[in-house]
């Protein structure tokens, strides 16, 4: 996922991915759980997330530990998040 973070609130959604990311990275299912910072973007991040399952992930998304990201969320997003944002792939090399 790519998000482009409004620049008074990137540090806010940092910081909210970083109290969410050892649950996240504890998940049944999870494999990956990286936020990435753009090194000339600061303002953009990604999230690199890789999960043995579509059903693991969207239990993931139900926990109630992603509550401070989707707080933050909802005002640090330059556009709300969509298709060309958020892409889920499988692993073609396996």
């Amino acid at each position: 996922v790519t998000f482009d973070v409004k620049p008074e609130y990137t540090d806010a959604l940092i910081e909210a991915f970083l109290d969410v990311t050892p649950d996240s990275r504890g998940a049944p299912g999870n494999i990956r759980f990286d936020l990435y910072q753009a090194i000339e973007a600061p303002n953009t991040l990604v999230l690199f997330e890789r999960w043995e399952n579509v059903a693991a992930h969207e239990a993931h998304l139900a926990q109630d530990y992603n509550a401070p990201v989707s707080a933050v969320m909802a005002d640090a997003l330059e556009e709300p998040l969509s298709p060309a944002t958020r892409i889920l792939a499988v692993d073609a090399s396996e």
